[in-house]
């Protein structure tokens, strides 16, 4: 029988993947590129991708399709954020990001992505990001990042099937990058993107080949 299946947080499947969601258990500490930056923490750390663990390592440490399953599952309710103290001259920021699930059920992933999990297609949400920027006390910007932000036009898979999963910062020359994956749920179909924020807190975005 065929079946169209809404997933829902702490739902099980039994199956296997390479590609894992953008939450994870532990705070870890965000290294800046910037010298200057400081007081810069990441909660949760994002879970290894295929795109940043070399093949032979991903191959060994592969989880099992409902391992993913459960990791992409559990991001609907971790929100990842990411608050940043820096300093560039005579000018304090202070940045604010709050990566979170839209509950919109809005992407309906087909079968030919999500077969391996006997699946003839996959209901799951957009993800967006709220990002607060201050300079010396002042708010200089504030506003949502979602993945219409991003060119996709050569990239209609990914417009259409892909959702923006939690960013990592980097600081550097007193512009903040949050780099992104744009990709299928439960698969390794995606690229890198890029949100990039000066210092007068205007925002331009770039999309990877």
């Amino acid at each position: 029988m065929k079946s169209t299946i809404l997933f829902l947080p702490g739902l099980l499947i039994s199956a296997l993947a390479f590609f894992a969601g953008c939450s994870g258990p532990e705070p870890v500490k965000q290294k800046a590129v910037d010298s200057r930056v400081k007081d810069s923490t990441v909660h949760p750390a994002p879970l290894h991708r295929p795109d940043t663990v070399p093949r032979a390592e991903a191959d060994s440490l592969a989880p099992t399709l409902k391992e993913n399953y459960d990791q992409y599952i559990a991001g609907y309710t971790t929100h990842c954020t990411i608050d940043s103290s820096f300093e560039v001259a005579d000018a304090r920021y202070k940045l604010h990001v709050d990566h979170i699930c839209t509950f919109d059920s809005a992407i309906v992933v087909p079968k030919s992505y999500v077969n391996s999990y006997k699946l003839d297609s996959f209901i799951t949400h957009d993800f967006v990001t709220h990002i607060t920027l201050h300079r010396n006390a002042k708010k200089i910007l504030e506003r949502t990042i979602t993945k219409k932000d991003f060119w996709l036009k050569y990239r209609p898979e990914l417009s259409q099937y892909g959702v923006i999963f939690c960013p990592h910062l980097e600081i550097y020359l007193g512009e903040m990058i949050l780099n992104y994956s744009i990709s299928i749920p439960l698969t390794d179909v995606g690229v890198s993107a890029t949100a990039n924020i000066d210092g007068k807190g205007a925002v331009t975005f770039q999309v990877g080949d």
